[in-house]
């Protein structure tokens, strides 16, 4: 479902479709087999992403909660100006690095 390459302590993870409710348990079990001890940072490409749901949603922000019990982060990159909006309406953009 998503490419995902590993720099260091850095996971990046890209998904190739939208992150909606049809594809969010898939994503969540993806993002959650990522995780470890020796994950620092982890990035989310939303380039090939153009909507988010609340479902969606929902996942990123299980993946930062469960981010920050290890000390570290989740990053998103290549926000659309209609995500990068969502996020700020809903006061995300507070709680994930926006790049």
């Amino acid at each position: 479902m998503s490419k995902v390459t590993k720099d260091g302590d850095k996971v990046v993870v890209k998904p190739s479709q939208d992150i909606v409710a049809s594809i969010t348990k898939d994503f969540k079990v993806e993002l959650k087999g990522l995780l470890d001890g020796n994950t620092k940072q982890m990035a989310v490409d939303l380039e090939e992403v153009k909507m988010i749901d609340s479902s969606g949603l929902g996942v990123l922000i299980a993946a930062h909660n469960s981010l920050q019990k290890f000390g570290a982060s989740l990053e998103l990159l290549n926000v659309s100006d209609d995500i990068r909006k969502l996020l700020q309406n809903m006061r995300l953009d507070k709680h994930f690095t926006i790049q």
